[in-house]
Formats: C-alpha cells, sequence, structure tokens
C-alpha cells in the first residue's frame, strides 16, 4: 500500500512538472503564429461628453485586420507618407485605412496620427479633421512584407458627419 501511494505521488509530481513546460510551448507557438499585437480605441477629446465609449469599443465595420495583406507597394517609408495615407483616407470617410511601415521606422501609431491631423493649409485637413472625427479603434499588426519586417495599422475611424 505505501508502495502504491509513492508510485502515485511521483506520477503526480510528473504530470505537475510537465503540464507547465508543455503549456509554455503552446503559448510560445501561439504568440509566433498570430500576426495581431495589439488593438484599442479611443474617444476625441473634444467629444468625450457626447460620445459613449462602449460604442467606439466595437465599431460594426471592424474585421480585426482579417483579409487584408500588404503589398511592397503599400510600404510608406517616411513618416509624412503614412500620416498622408490616413488623412487620404479619414478625408474620403472611409471604415478602415491601413498604413503600413517598416519595423524599424522611427515613427509610430501616435506620431502617424499626430501628424495625419496636423496643419496644412488645405480646408479639408487639419483641423477639420480634427472636428470630424469622433472616435477611433485600430488594430496592430507585424509581419513580413516582401521579406521587409514591417507593422501594419488598420484604423477604424468614426466620423461625426
Amino acid at each position: 500500500m505505501k508502495q502504491m501511494t509513492k508510485r502515485i505521488w511521483a506520477i503526480l509530481l510528473v504530470i505537475g512538472l510537465i503540464c507547465p513546460v508543455l503549456n509554455q510551448s503552446a503559448l510560445a507557438y501561439n504568440q509566433q503564429a498570430s500576426e495581431k499585437l495589439n488593438s484599442g480605441s479611443m474617444v476625441n477629446p473634444v467629444y468625450a461628453d457626447v460620445v459613449d465609449v462602449t460604442v467606439k469599443r466595437a465599431p460594426s465595420v471592424r474585421t480585426n485586420g482579417a483579409g487584408y495583406t500588404p503589398k511592397a507597394s503599400d510600404i510608406s517609408h517616411t513618416l509624412e507618407e503614412a500620416a498622408q495615407k490616413l488623412r487620404q483616407g479619414m478625408i474620403a470617410r472611409e471604415a478602415s485605412v491601413s498604413v503600413t511601415f517598416p519595423a524599424d521606422a522611427s515613427f509610430d501609431f501616435d506620431a502617424i496620427f499626430t501628424a495625419a491631423m496636423g496643419h496644412t493649409g488645405v480646408s479639408v485637413e487639419g483641423d477639420y479633421l480634427q472636428y470630424h472625427w469622433t472616435g477611433l479603434s485600430w488594430d496592430i499588426k507585424y509581419g513580413s512584407v516582401g521579406g521587409m519586417d514591417c507593422f501594419t495599422i488598420i484604423y477604424y475611424p468614426e466620423y461625426l458627419t
């Protein structure tokens, strides 16, 4: 009886040691297989008192990046190129706007959005855009495009009008 109890405890101990190792391997594989790095949402501070934040967290158009595969010609190599893509998409009131840039670029999500909302001297850009979006959701993905490591940000703007 004592020997059987020792065997059972030994088996349970081995199982207890193996399970966390297997679980870590599975987690590492899942993290490598997934391209999606981050997602989030925000409300335009100008409309924070009048826009329901919960609506902005799950826009009806959102696809979580499914079906979008950037091409090498889609890569924005400068902050201005990336900001221009976002700006033009928002002027056209597109439901989603994708911006792809090299992983080693010196700009990021915030810089792109700030530059897209910046003053340009054109009447439908800058301040006009700043006051015509109510909320913004996004997905950030990482992957290789034409052999280059890139980030792709898929913006889902919600517009006032």
